[in-house]
């Protein structure tokens, strides 16, 4: 330009940054020809400068400008971050003219980077060799660069990088420039960068969680205390993948840290947490909580149990406290078992399941044995005895050996068994004789108790001798049926070849226990009689059973009245059929002078 124009706007300002840019980039471009005016103009000029940077502005003159005139005297806080932007630009040219902007798609920045389009010329920051460049056209579509190699730096000044990074630390070209730096070993201040780094919303949470990762895999490898303190204070937890949680917790275990860890599972779950740290944090926190009931320390324990890995201190724990579903605890039990631990409270707490909600384990009597060999409570003893002999009177159900078995260990120690344990047993000698041995005297006192109180059932004729021996019962014949208790069941009968003319006699069956139906008949051995049963609740009435039944028959030497008639009816001779007929008359007399009804 001339020197005449150039003095002229030294006193007119009124010129826009491009024109003023323009200006002055001619005068420094040529300024030994204008050296004298150059000096006049040139605190102007850095001025100028200094202002268009505080602006972030950017064209072919504010370039030329900027690389000759900014040095470090001129950084500031106001400018740093524009310079460092400027410093990781590049220029891009020859853009095809539909396009308007430049995207920059940087993998560790959280949100894209655009640059406007101006004369097929476009400078953008570009801060890592990730980066994807593409061109945007007004309607948005893309158009992706594949080579970034053409693309030149224009603001060559690294040196001023370091000045920069005081007053704008938070600049992502800065700190990923120190992340590269940290990755490789070379920043010794490698902790503040890490803190900076995840703490800056401005990086994507992919690339945050990679440094955690990092950081990680670094210290679980290579252990040092006090880096590692450092790391477990400054760690963003929520920003880890699940695999890498588990690293986290056993860093915190190798510091001691047990409550943080348990916090760390209560917060984020141990679904993805390696089994051999969280068995140290339940047991450590089950020894800290001193065993005290901890809702949130159960679940966990009964998670990593489940999994088939777990200690002594943790099973105990849980055979202790542990509520679940009756399968669960059951094997929770048999684990105790095996481990040889304490399962007392657990077994009790299965049968107590057992009598409010009938659900049966699998091994229910190896459990009740466990807990009855532990003394267990009598009232729940008595309460779960007394709930099978239920089932085996009014249901039929096919109990095991070792119910009977216990029920004659509580008669042995004198224990004052209900109706329900004490009929039953006698039901279970009737199938298992051998359970009579050795107790032959006490099984005869509980049939006589019975007889006592009226009650009959069919078994007492299948009992052994030695404890039916001496009864009256055995003479009669017994009709018996199992219903709803609620109802009313009527037999109907008549003796074969006697009560062909009057028909059926109709009589109600007693109940000898809630639900079975009882009724005696005497039938001499010849003697058949046909019966049906009916069951009546309220209006209604049907046949529930019909069938025939033929007296008992006695032997020669059997006792009782009974017997005696059956014999004379057998006999043949007058002579004997009179003298039978005499002791039987003598018999009775004396049975009603001597025995008096209690």
């Amino acid at each position: 330009l001339p020197e005449a124009v150039l003095m002229y706007f030294q006193y007119n300002q009124d010129l826009d940054y491009r024109k003023k840019a323009y200006l002055f980039a001619n005068l420094t471009k040529y300024r030994k020809e204008y050296e004298d005016l150059y000096d006049t103009y040139y605190q102007d000029m850095v001025d100028f400068v200094l202002r268009q940077l505080e602006k972030g502005r950017v064209n072919t003159h504010l370039i030329y400008l900027y690389q000759r005139m900014v040095n470090r005297q001129y950084i500031s806080q106001k400018n740093a971050y524009y310079i460092a932007d400027f410093i990781f630009s590049k220029k891009i040219t020859r853009i095809p003219p539909e396009m308007v902007s430049v995207i920059v798609a940087e993998p560790a920045l959280a949100e894209e980077i655009m640059a406007p389009v101006s004369e097929g010329t476009a400078i953008v920051p570009i801060y890592t060799e990730e980066a994807c460049v593409f061109y945007q056209d007004s309607k948005g579509n893309r158009q992706a660069v594949s080579d970034l190699s053409a693309f030149e730096r224009w603001f060559e000044r690294e040196d001023l990088l370091e000045l920069c990074g005081r007053y704008c630390p938070a600049h992502p070209g800065i700190m990923l420039k120190k992340c590269a730096m940290l990755t490789e070993g070379k920043d010794p201040q490698w902790q503040i960068t890490l803190a900076q780094l995840t703490a800056e919303s401005q990086f994507s949470l992919a690339f945050r969680m990679e440094l955690w990762q990092r950081m990680l895999d670094h210290f679980y490898r290579i252990y040092d205390n006090d880096s590692v303190e450092w790391c477990l204070q400054h760690v963003k937890v929520d920003d880890l993948p699940w695999e890498k949680r588990s690293q986290n917790i056993e860093l915190l275990l190798l510091q001691g840290q047990y409550e943080e860890a348990f916090a760390y599972v209560i917060t984020y779950g141990c679904e993805h947490i390696a089994d051999k740290p969280m068995i140290r944090v339940c047991s450590r926190m089950i020894c800290k909580k001193e065993f005290t009931y901890d809702q949130n320390l159960l679940d966990i324990c009964r998670e990593i149990f489940f999994r088939g890995k777990y200690d002594e201190i943790m099973l105990g724990y849980l055979l202790d406290n542990m509520e679940g579903g009756t399968g669960e605890m059951e094997q929770i039990w048999q684990a105790g078992e095996q481990f040889g631990l304490d399962t007392y409270r657990m077994a009790k707490r299965l049968i107590e399941r057992v009598l409010f909600t009938g659900c049966v384990p699998d091994r229910l009597y190896e459990i009740f044995e466990s807990y009855y060999r532990a003394k267990g409570k009598e009232n729940l003893v008595l309460a779960f005895l007394t709930s099978f002999s239920e089932k085996i009177l009014q249901r039929g159900f096919q109990a095991d050996i070792r119910i009977y078995e216990w029920i004659r260990k509580e008669l042995a120690r004198g224990e004052e068994l209900n109706e329900a344990c004490r009929i039953a047993w006698l039901y279970g000698i009737s199938r298992y004789p051998s359970l009579a041995d050795g107790a032959e005297a006490l099984g005869a006192q509980v049939l006589r108790e019975l007889l006592v109180e009226g009650r009959y059932f069919g078994f007492f004729a299948d009992l052994p001798d030695k404890i039916k021996e001496g009864q009256l019962f055995l003479e009669q014949s017994y009709l018996e049926y199992k219903g709803d208790p609620a109802h009313r069941v009527y037999v109907h009968y008549l003796i074969e070849g006697q009560d062909e003319a009057r028909g059926f006699r109709t009589e109600e069956m007693e109940q000898s226990y809630p639900g079975i139906f009882v009724k005696e008949i005497t039938l001499f051995s010849e003697d058949t009689m046909q019966y049906y049963l009916t069951e009546q609740y309220k209006d209604q009435e049907r046949i529930v059973k019909t069938g025939r039944l033929s007296g008992p028959g006695c032997s020669k030497d059997e006792a009782g009245r009974y017997a005696h008639v059956e014999r004379m009816l057998v006999q043949n001779d007058p002579n004997v059929q009179e003298h039978m007929a005499e002791a039987y008359l003598k018999e009775s007399y004396l049975t009603e002078k001597i025995f008096q009804s209690l």
